[in-house]
């Protein structure tokens, strides 16, 4: 099951809603996240679930936490954290999804890699045609 890394006893379960991406396809794209723990902010507000011992894929994002406050203030989706999101690192800790889950716990800032699969095409543009040989 998911763990949650700051889900208030009490509380409903993080809301699932957020851009979600499909699963990651061989070729992904790397963005760096930085969030800052502000006072009145208990917690993160998200859900991951561990995939192995060196990923944590963000499954959930409450509305009332951080990680949505902080997602409200960005300007596009290379600096906010997305449903479906894999953390590859946290604070220089990568390969260690334990050590990644502590950071967040711990830290009060927190600079994340995140991998995720690259977004679709705008409307109107189309897919470059590969010519045949």
């Amino acid at each position: 099951p998911p763990a949650a890394l700051d889900q208030r006893p009490g509380e409903p379960s993080p809301s699932r809603l957020g851009q979600q991406h499909e699963p990651a396809s061989p070729q992904c794209e790397l963005a760096q996240v930085d969030l800052i723990k502000e006072p009145g902010f208990v917690t993160l507000g998200m859900e991951v679930n561990q995939l192995d011992s060196a990923l944590l894929r963000v499954e959930g994002i409450d509305e009332h936490g951080l990680v949505w406050h902080h997602n409200t203030r960005q300007d596009s989706d290379a600096k906010r954290v997305l449903l479906g999101d894999r953390i590859v690192q946290v604070n220089g800790v990568q390969k260690d999804a334990v050590g990644m889950l502590n950071e967040c716990k711990v830290q009060q800032r927190l600079r994340l890699t995140v991998a995720r699969a690259p977004a679709p095409a705008a409307e109107g543009e189309e897919a470059p045609a590969v010519a045949p040989p």
